[in-house]
């Protein structure tokens, strides 16, 4: 069991993600420890006011079949519901 695991320090430590992707890498370490409901539910606020402000990737350049598709470009697959997984 994992009980000496400081919440306080993965608080900090995803309020340093730079984008989204940083941040669902971390949260994916974070999610296969052992966690009560109230700690999960604490990083599940943090991460939907991340949300709100960390930048969305930009596709990458490498795409041959410009203007080919219509219609938005969907946003990165990681980017479903994170809280679910958890």
């Amino acid at each position: 069991m994992h009980t000496s695991i400081d919440l306080s320090a993965w608080i900090e430590k995803l309020k340093t993600a730079r984008n989204r992707t940083e941040l669902f890498a971390m949260l994916n370490d974070f999610r296969i420890l052992e966690w009560t409901d109230e700690q999960r539910s604490s990083v599940a606020k943090l991460y939907m006011r991340l949300l709100d402000v960390l930048p969305h990737e930009e596709a990458p350049a490498q795409s041959s079949d410009d203007g080919k598709t219509g219609g938005p470009t969907k946003p990165a697959e990681q980017e479903e519901v994170w809280y679910e997984k958890m």
